[in-house]
């Protein structure tokens, strides 16, 4: 069935675990997929992550930027391979992971040492292999390469430090011969963090060797320990071991040009998942993937392994937030497909059809809603609801204080200084009862305007009791107002 696709990408986070995000994005006939394996509600969908990818499709060349955690001891003993049929040599470059906060965000409901320091970029020569290109990218040394045999690749990985089994040469062999590109990555932090590690070797002199978790260890104590001074930001690496654990470091992007719309995910059942807590239980070697397709139709997975879970409307306001990260073009629908399972699952390659039966919110109407709730004058007047149920008692004894004045001190006292004395005892309960600075200016400030009011509105309305009413609500909108001012 023939249709268009296209595809794409800070603030709030939710939980789960092993996930790869995908958003396709597809607007001509056919679209390309493809995904890397990792070998050895805003958090789930974000911080717990296997993979998250954003593709963009144009009909013949595709753009996909990928990130993915790491989950070895030690970084040099991983194996990253990104697969892609291509026409073309691809390209790879560093991408930026703001895209992946965009499209989780999006679907939250009202995100060769064996060290991980590199060896240097040099390959050792294997038969049937191709080595295409060699080049640094940010953290990753990266080498691209042709093959036609999955067993020479796996002798080439071997030989060059990734540490991968026979056992995975029938995988790998789904992916081979014709225009496949396969695209090893290392990490090779000293691209980045030269000075860092240097400086943290001064403390530990073998810190390149230590798996991940106690690399972290090492620099947390640099950080925190008493009396130790080092001349450069440690924290920055710090951090950035964390973000690779997490799975949020800097993604790749790679651009190329497939021959046909497909999603490899086969050779992410190469990965051994991880343990996930699901309320009182744990599921042991489990894999979370969701899969984000902005297209003009909502989709589905022909080939059954990704699960539809829900699809949203394209906004406006969406579309400018990714702009700088990826071009939706004419698509006006995201779905979310869904995984869950171990890796074994995962024995077909997605291929993505329209789905005509599909359930598609629409977010316009939710934007709309947001927009109108968002606006200055409703928020005033909600801040002013607010202020005027919490300053309640003032109000009740302010209320009480002009029927006793009139009942019993009419000619003793007016009515305003005695509604002003009610109001005075009411809110000197609430500040005693909260206790805060803040409060109790925003209590005084209400007083003054009440106060004030009464007096103006009293001057031509002779009901002192709508005129108390009136004053009151004119002090709570104008409270609101002032906290809007100032928020701003």
């Amino acid at each position: 069935m023939e249709f268009t696709l296209f595809k794409s990408s800070q603030n709030k986070i939710r939980r789960m675990n092993k996930l790869a995000v995908l958003l396709v994005l597809l607007f001509v006939p056919t679209v390309a997929f493809a995904d890397g394996g990792i070998i050895p509600d805003y958090y789930t969908h974000f911080y717990e992550t296997n993979q998250k990818a954003v593709i963009t499709w144009d009909g013949s060349t595709e753009s996909m930027t990928l990130a993915t955690d790491f989950s070895a001891d030690s970084l040099g003993n991983m194996a990253w391979i990104i697969p892609v049929r291509s026409s073309v040599k691809p390209v790879v470059a560093a991408g930026n992971a703001s895209v992946f906060w965009a499209f989780v965000d999006y679907f939250v409901p009202p995100r060769a040492s064996g060290s991980g320091f590199g060896g240097g970029l040099g390959a050792t020569k294997a038969a049937g292999v191709e080595v295409v290109d060699i080049k640094k990218v940010d953290i990753y040394d990266v080498t691209i390469l042709k093959t036609t045999d999955a067993r020479s690749l796996t002798d080439w990985l071997n030989a060059n430090g990734y540490y991968v089994s026979a056992d995975y040469v029938p995988v790998l062999g789904r992916y081979v011969g014709g225009d496949s590109y396969f695209i090893a990555n290392r990490i090779d932090l000293k691209n980045k963090y030269a000075a860092e590690i240097a400086e943290a070797k001064k403390f530990n002199s073998s810190f390149e060797n230590l798996t991940l978790d106690d690399q972290k260890g090492v620099l947390s104590g640099i950080i925190y320990g008493d009396n130790v001074a080092y001349s450069t930001d440690l924290g920055a690496l710090r951090n950035a071991l964390y973000d690779l654990k997490a799975g949020v470091a800097t993604p790749l992007k790679v651009t190329f040009s497939p021959p046909a719309p497909s999603f490899p995910l086969v050779i992410s059942s190469l990965s051994n998942g991880s343990d996930v807590f699901t309320g009182d239980f744990l599921i042991k070697g489990a894999m979370r993937i969701d899969v984000y397709v902005a297209a003009p139709t909502a989709v589905n997975d022909s080939g059954g392994v990704l699960q539809f879970d829900k699809a949203l409307t394209i906004t406006d306001s969406f579309r400018s937030e990714v702009k700088d990260y990826i071009d939706l073009g004419g698509a006006k629908v995201i779905t979310r497909l869904t995984y869950f399972g171990g890796p074994g699952g995962l024995t077909a390659d997605a291929s993505f059809v329209p789905c005509s039966d599909c359930s598609v919110e629409d977010m316009k109407a939710q934007q709309d809603t947001d927009t109108f709730l968002s606006s200055p004058v409703v928020v005033c007047l909600l801040f002013a609801g607010i202020f005027a149920i919490f300053f309640s008692p003032a109000f009740v004894l302010g209320l009480t204080a002009i029927y006793v004045q009139a009942k019993k001190f009419k000619k003793k006292l007016s009515w305003q200084k005695a509604a002003l004395l009610g109001y005075a005892v009411g809110a000197f309960l609430i500040a005693v009862l909260f206790q805060d600075v803040s409060l109790a200016l925003v209590l005084a400030f209400h007083g003054a305007v009440t106060f004030y009011g009464m007096l103006f509105l009293s001057r031509k309305w002779k009901r002192k009791y709508w005129a108390f009413v009136a004053a009151y609500a004119c002090a709570s909108i104008a409270s609101a107002a002032a906290m809007f001012v100032l928020l701003l």
